[in-house]
Parts: structure tokens; C-alpha cells; sequence
């Protein structure tokens, strides 16, 4: 891969129950900032509505979005660039909830080794094959189809519920 911004992240810690946001810089071109927030539900005014804030106290069954927003900070387009994000073990990946415009997101369930679509995932299980599902995954990974000009940056992620 010729010029090849490869970006890994891990963006969310668990550490003495607190989430703590990770923020890195590719050596090359790419910054990511990443950031957890938890959902908040609350009715206004008989209307259901949804906030984000901090995730920095999180329970079981409370669904937190995990955020990486990059920029290409270069002056050179960015090419074949990835962004690879593990979800925690303490984490459960929420089915068809991961975005990222211009990208096509893949999956894991096997620690990062094999990553596919869903539905092309399949796992082995006592020697029978079956489709992984999204309670499975263990990485999400969006891969840019078109090359990042200099200055483009958005956003990639994904919501997970802490089991």
C-alpha cells in the first residue's frame, strides 16, 4: 500500500470503572481524537429524548458511543487509510449501530484477526459453521474508499452496551 495512513485505536479504557478517552496522533498525516459518551434518556415535555454525556460513570446495560473523529493534518491526500477500533471486553457491540461516511465497516469476532461484513462472518463452532453475530465482535473497522484529501475530517463510530 503506497502512502498507506494506517490508524489503530483504542478508544475506550476501563480503568477502576471509569472511561477515559484516548487521543493519538498518526505519525504520518492522520489525528484521531477518540471520545466515550453515555446515553442519557429523559421525557420533556411527554417526549422521549436522547442526550450524550461523559462516560465517566458507566453500568451494566448503559449503551455508550464510542467516537473517532479524524483529520488529515498532511498536505497530501491520505491513502487506503483505516481506522480499527477494539470493543472492550466489557462491552457488547450494538447490531447495525456503527457509521462512518465513506467507509466501509468491517467486523471481527476473532480478536482482529479476520474481519468481513456481516453475515459473511463465519465462525466454527464444535466443527459446525454458522454466521458470528454482533454480540460476537470484538473490532470494528472502517476502511475509506477514496483517498482523505488535506483538511478532510469527520467522524467514525459505533455504540456498545456495558455488559
Amino acid at each position: 500500500m503506497k502512502n498507506s495512513s494506517v490508524v489503530k485505536a483504542a478508544i475506550a479504557c476501563l480503568l477502576l470503572g471509569i472511561w477515559c478517552t484516548v487521543s493519538w496522533a498518526d505519525s504520518n498525516q492522520i489525528k484521531l481524537v477518540a471520545k466515550s459518551e453515555k446515553e442519557t434518556v429523559t421525557i420533556k415535555d411527554g417526549k422521549k429524548e436522547v442526550k450524550l454525556v461523559p462516560a465517566e460513570k458507566v453500568l451494566p446495560g448503559d449503551v455508550v458511543v464510542f467516537t473517532n473523529h479524524y483529520k488529515n493534518t498532511g498536505g497530501k491526500p491520505a491513502e487506503d487509510a483505516v481506522i480499527t477500533n477494539p470493543i472492550s471486553k466489557h462491552m457488547t457491540y450494538i447490531d447495525g449501530s456503527a457509521f462512518g461516511e465513506g467507509a466501509i465497516i468491517t467486523f471481527s469476532f476473532d480478536k482482529g484477526k479476520t474481519f468481513d461484513t456481516p453475515g459473511k462472518l463465519i465462525k466454527t463452532e464444535k466443527g459446525k459453521k454458522r454466521t458470528s453475530r454482533a454480540d460476537e465482535y470484538t473490532h470494528v473497522r472502517w476502511t475509506f474508499t477514496a483517498p482523505l484529501p488535506p483538511g478532510k475530517e469527520g467522524d467514525v463510530g459505533f455504540r456498545a452496551r456495558l455488559k
